[in-house]
This record gives C-alpha cells, structure tokens and sequence, in this order.
C-alpha cells in the first residue's frame, strides 16, 4: 500500500538546508520513494499551519518508506537537515 512520509520543516540556515537538499533525491531511489510535492506557501484553509516548507514523499510501502529513513546514506545527510532546521516527520499509510 501506497505510504507518505510527510515533513513540516522550518529552516534556521538556508545554505546548510540547501546542502541537504542537493545531496537527498539520490537517498530515495533505491526505495523507489519519490518527492509528490513541497510547498514553502501552503495555503491555510482552517485552523493554523507551521511556517516552514511542507515536503511530501511515497514509497509503495511502509517498509521501504522505514527502511529509507534508516539507511546509512539518508542518516549522514539528515544530520544536515537537524542542523539546518527545525521540524517535524511522519510516516502515513494511503488509503
């Protein structure tokens, strides 16, 4: 089944982030994750929003999606993001 890992992400240091950013579509790809969208504007119908970039990613599974998070190669480049930023991540399954 379908799953999205969603980010609410807040950047303190945009050339740090922009580092991570570079460096993450490779980190996907052998999880056959994709980036569905990002928005640094996302348009707040009800209630309140974070200020910051919303990512959205899907991977066909949760598995891949958790096994993704875990590799090696997305860890080393996360530590880029934690310092660049402040956020939020979570792992949703589709319906």
């Amino acid at each position: 089944m379908t799953t999205y890992v969603l980010a609410q992400v807040n950047v303190t240091d945009l050339d740090g982030f922009t580092e991570y950013t570079n460096q993450f579509a490779p980190t996907i790809v052998p999880f056959d994750g994709e980036v569905v969208m990002y928005s640094d504007n996302p348009e707040v119908l009800e209630g309140s929003w974070p200020e910051g970039r919303t990512v959205v990613l899907s991977f066909p599974s949760v598995e891949q999606a958790r096994a993704w998070y875990h590799s090696e190669e997305y860890q080393r480049i996360s530590e880029l993001r934690r310092a660049a930023s402040q956020g939020s991540l979570v792992i949703v399954e589709g319906v």
